[in-house]
């Protein structure tokens, strides 16, 4: 399926003259300040958020506006061809970036482009991409090249398709509810007084949704942030079994912040002035359910097994690793067979075999009381590999979909 993703604009009239002979040096756009630092440069453009493949956006390069980004999502493989275009028959003379989104960063560029021939000042780039999500970015060639221009993108296979709907909806602030989510807890921070490594992690990561990407540590975080206020608020996703942690903060008077998978710094969404933008997670449902009740009494799996260990049970080496990571769920410090059996309700733990009867999928669940309370896992059979969480009864961290 070939989909496009256009920015259309007035007809490109031809214009005598426009080549790229004798153009000079390309302005630096790192200038003489690191990029890192300036409010208008490649890390830190102006930016039209999501590209939606058919639909047209224009921009203007002006002093204070000179880098416009957009970004889209590819789905799988496909190739693009990104060019812009001349507004009002007046050919800007631009260059174009194409940047790929890593683990917490856009990095380096991936192309780049300056003139797309040797009759034109536009720019044109033709690549092949596999899933993920991309940032296209402008600028002129020169600091001093103003004026209105156009984006054309057009895209070729099966990872142009659009990507699914974000979980979180459109906005920050109407999260809860959409979807089935429950918005738990909102604390308001001052200090970091408690915080846990990762909520240090998480919180200097979401200053970097607004203009703060300087920002490196948590004191610099709080400083950062209007009123030097920080919000932590958790989201669980009922239907995904999924749980989520975002930071929220204002940055002149605007909410700014970041949604991260619960417990680790995968950031899959920002808030970008209320809006959610950059969002990577869609509506899915657990294949257990959301509580590992349903999983055993819904009907969609078979119960292969059901057997009690206890300390003297023969573990193979992958069972003495899922014990010991499903223990984990109440006591994150356990890292022992012995440890682990200690830390159990009357000494035993349930262990079920389970079978998908739609997918034929196999799973193994390490089941135990803890305080009276069901805790434990869930893993792809034969591997400790886990597939969802256990917590007062309720699941988490699904991956089984």
């Amino acid at each position: 399926m070939t989909r496009s993703l256009l920015v259309i604009l007035a007809s490109a009239v031809a214009i005598s003259g426009c080549g790229t002979a004798d153009k000079g040096a390309e302005s630096d756009p790192l200038s003489s300040l690191d990029d890192a630092e300036k409010a208008d440069s490649l890390s830190k453009p102006t930016d039209h958020g999501a590209l939606q493949f058919g639909v047209a956006a224009t921009a203007t390069l002006a002093t204070g506006a000179g880098f416009h980004a957009w970004s889209f999502t590819m789905q799988g493989s496909g190739k693009v061809h990104i060019a812009t275009q001349a507004s009002s028959g007046h050919a800007v003379d631009t260059v174009v970036y194409l940047y790929k989104k890593g683990a917490t960063t856009w990095g380096s560029y991936i192309a780049k482009n300056d003139d797309a021939s040797s009759s034109t000042v536009l720019s044109a780039v033709d690549k092949t991409l596999e899933s993920g999500l991309y940032r296209v970015v402008v600028k002129g060639y020169k600091a001093s090249d103003h004026g209105k221009f156009g984006l054309l993108v057009t895209c070729a296979g099966a990872g142009c398709a659009a990507p699914p709907s974000c979980l979180f909806g459109s906005t920050f602030g109407e999260i809860a509810g959409t979807n089935g989510l429950i918005v738990g807890s909102h604390q308001t921070f001052t200090t970091s007084a408690g915080f846990s490594d990762i909520d240090i992690q998480q919180a200097i990561l979401a200053l970097h949704a607004s203009t703060h990407t300087d920002v490196t540590t948590i004191e610099a975080a709080f400083a950062a942030a209007d009123q030097g206020e920080l919000n932590k608020i958790s989201i669980y996703d009922p239907t995904g079994a999924r749980s989520f942690t975002a930071w929220e903060y204002g940055a002149g008077d605007n909410s700014y912040g970041a949604i991260f998978a619960a417990g680790t710094t995968t950031e899959v969404a920002q808030d970008h002035d209320t809006d959610i933008i950059e969002c990577t997670v869609s509506v899915r449902s657990c294949l257990f359910g959301s509580t590992y009740n349903d999983a055993k009494t819904s009907g969609a799996f078979t119960i292969v097994s059901q057997v009690v260990i206890t300390a003297k049970s023969t573990l193979t080496t992958v069972g003495k690793s899922q014990l010991i990571r499903a223990v984990q769920e109440s006591n994150p410090a356990v890292t022992t067979v012995a440890d682990a059996f200690d830390n159990v309700d009357q000494n035993e733990v349930n262990v079920v075999q389970l079978t998908h009867k739609a997918s034929g999928k196999k799973f193994t669940a390490y089941e135990f009381g803890a305080g009276d309370n069901s805790y434990g896992a869930l893993f792809n059979y034969g591997t400790a590999t886990e597939a969802a969480a256990i917590h007062d009864g309720d699941l988490y961290s699904c991956t089984a979909f």
